[in-house]
């Protein structure tokens, strides 16, 4: 009982902590909207390399978890794959049921060359900074070094993030313009990857359903989830997050033209989850349209909030 009392409270104080950050975050960029403020976005990237570099840190120095690598990789391509597909499925129903009609470009559905490669540059980062983190634990080259402070710099990436939602006024417009049925497009991204979530736990019972939930909940937020993850989980689990989102994304960026010719324009939308509004923003559009921008816009910034609530809830469980 006191376990759980314990799981509850801590659910609690980090859902209340993250999420008042953040729109702390939105509501300061709204009043200082009229002015170009750089510095959050520049801050970004350094702030998401710092987190991937900490998670590759404790896993590096964790040996028993680096003779698992192997058996988690597995197990993230697993979830990806059934995330994937239930995401795609949902999407493709919904737009038949909702009656949505979406004009695809006249041309053949392929991204751009130069849209590609930023969004997959964009993913570089990602491995290199969980990569040397790695490397750096595996030598034991920075003994002084403490992941207790991470969550420091969770803080201040919610915070540059909110910030950044606030003041944009291309966001805004965006929204403004969304046809009212795609509003329930974040919904049917949840609902499609919890179903790929709960096939993934009776294909793999090492883990919990909660626990799989919790890691399809990422919605390929990768540094936000993973983060979460190991702190109120496991190690283990958090980096079968970190790899399962990475590699949500990385399907987007690669793929999107196949889903888009085999589910309709929604499918990449919604597999794309919290990065809908950035990296995958550009193949997206490519791939299916600008009628995309204001929903692929307002999926992104819904499932990107969702993030912080839905992980540690099923963290507690």
């Amino acid at each position: 009982m006191a376990e759980v009392s314990r799981k509850i409270a801590n659910f609690a104080g980090l859902m209340f902590t993250v999420l008042l950050i953040l729109w702390l975050g939105v509501g300061l960029g709204f009043l200082l909207r009229r002015r170009s403020w750089t510095f959050p976005e520049r801050l970004v990237p350094w702030t998401v390399a710092l987190l991937l570099f900490s998670i590759g840190y404790e896993v590096g120095s964790n040996r028993t978890l680096l003779a698992s690598l192997d058996v988690l990789g597995g197990e993230a391509l697993c979830v990806t794959f059934f995330t994937v597909l239930g995401s795609a499925l949902f999407a493709k129903m919904f737009q038949k049921f909702a009656g949505i009609r979406l004009v695809l470009p006249k041309s053949e559905p392929k991204p751009k060359g130069n849209s590609l490669l930023r969004g997959l540059g964009a993913s570089l980062p990602v491995v290199g900074s969980f990569g040397l983190g790695g490397l750096a634990g595996f030598f034991g080259v920075l003994p002084f070094f403490s992941a207790d402070w991470t969550f420091g710099v969770l803080c201040l990436l919610l915070a540059c993030v909110g910030f950044m939602i606030g003041s944009n006024e291309e966001v805004r417009r965006s929204l403004k313009q969304i046809d009212r049925r795609l509003l329930l497009l974040p919904l049917v991204t949840v609902v499609g990857t919890w179903i790929g979530a709960v096939v993934t736990a009776l294909c793999l019972p090492r883990h919990t359903m909660a626990e799989w939930l919790a890691v399809s909940s990422g919605f390929g937020y990768y540094s936000l989830s993973a983060i979460l993850i190991s702190d109120l989980r496991s190690m283990d689990l958090g980096t079968v997050a970190l790899m399962h989102n990475v590699l949500r994304e990385i399907t987007v960026l690669l793929f999107a033209p196949f889903f888009v010719r085999l589910f309709g324009p929604l499918a990449p939308v919604s597999i794309g989850g919290a990065t809908t509004a950035d990296t995958t923003l550009p193949v997206i559009v490519a791939s299916g349209g600008v009628a995309l921008i204001p929903a692929a816009v307002f999926h992104g910034i819904v499932t990107d909030m969702l993030v912080p609530v839905l992980v540690p809830f099923f963290c507690a469980l």
